[in-house]
């Protein structure tokens, strides 16, 4: 499921950290239409609307991700939550489970199996080396550490389960992997090994595969959406025009925390320029001065 906000000539398919709430906000004054979720079937379902995403320099991602972490942000599917909480113990699913048979009169099979997949998840995590990283959005440090961490592919399963089972954790990083699992026309094929193992088959993933016509970069707000709204046969009036400027310069709901290039040394621009090498070339971001 997915966060999705739609009408009938456009759909906005809202991925983590790029200001997707406030661009949801700025389409729904200006021109309308409804959030809800969804699953990813957009091919067959696009009925001639058009299709976007946004999308933000890859080195303020990591910053904006680490310090909403650092303010426990996210919730349990977040992840802070995945790669710091304690696994529930047989008690707690036992407890769950008793719950949801007495709301439900129903054996809780599916939610059984669900809290045991959560279990050997938490088990297998390495918590004592990532709650060390989420301590202060000033802590330049620690940031550095996380990344480290979130650019292991070792690691990639303790972030995101599906993550780790494909072959994009070997050459591009969890942004990436966000991308292509919002934006996939079928997610069974970022699992087929070799569709993404270097940076020639995820460009040629991206071509074949992908299902939005545009993309919103949040550094180019007014712009970008813009050129969004007349590819989904808008014509603004003036006040359309003027109230979405308006939004567009508003402030956005931002993780509080330090200029980006405070984070960064050499070590730490060079990794993410090597790992988010297909985000950053596609959309020419370059790494903070």
């Amino acid at each position: 499921m997915v966060d999705v906000f739609a009408n009938d000539r456009l759909v906005y398919l809202q991925m983590q950290k790029t200001a997707s709430t406030h661009i949801a906000r700025v389409l729904s004054e200006v021109v309308g239409g409804k959030q809800h979720q969804q699953h990813i079937r957009l091919r067959e379902e696009k009925r001639d609307r058009v299709v976007c995403a946004s999308i933000r320099n890859p080195w303020a991602w990591y910053v904006s991700l680490w310090a909403y972490g650092c303010r426990k942000g996210g919730g349990v599917s977040g992840i802070y939550h995945r790669v710091t909480a304690e696994p529930p113990s047989n008690f707690e699913l036992a407890r769950d489970s008793m719950r949801a048979l007495r709301a439900t009169r129903r054996w809780p099979t599916e939610q059984l199996r669900e809290g045991r997949s959560i279990q050997r998840r938490q088990r297998a995590t390495r918590t004592d080396l990532w709650r060390p990283c989420y301590t202060h959005p000033d802590d330049v440090d620690a940031f550095r550490r996380w990344l480290a961490l979130v650019m292991d592919p070792d690691r990639s399963h303790e972030l995101l389960a599906p993550f780790g089972r494909t072959d994009l954790r070997r050459c591009q990083g969890l942004m990436a992997f966000r991308y292509f699992w919002l934006l996939t026309d079928d997610r069974t094929l970022l699992e087929v090994p070799g569709n993404v193992d270097s940076i020639e088959a995820v460009e040629h993933y991206d071509a074949k595969h992908t299902v939005h016509d545009d993309m919103i970069r949040i550094e180019h707000l007014e712009e970008d959406i813009t050129r969004v709204l007349a590819r989904a046969s808008y014509d603004l009036t003036s006040v359309q025009t003027q109230k979405l400027a308006e939004l567009c310069r508003s402030k956005t709901n931002e993780s509080p925390h330090l200029p980006t290039a405070s984070y960064y040394d050499d070590t730490s621009l060079d990794l993410v320029a090597t790992r988010e090498v297909f985000l950053a070339k596609k959309y020419e971001y370059v790494g903070p001065e």
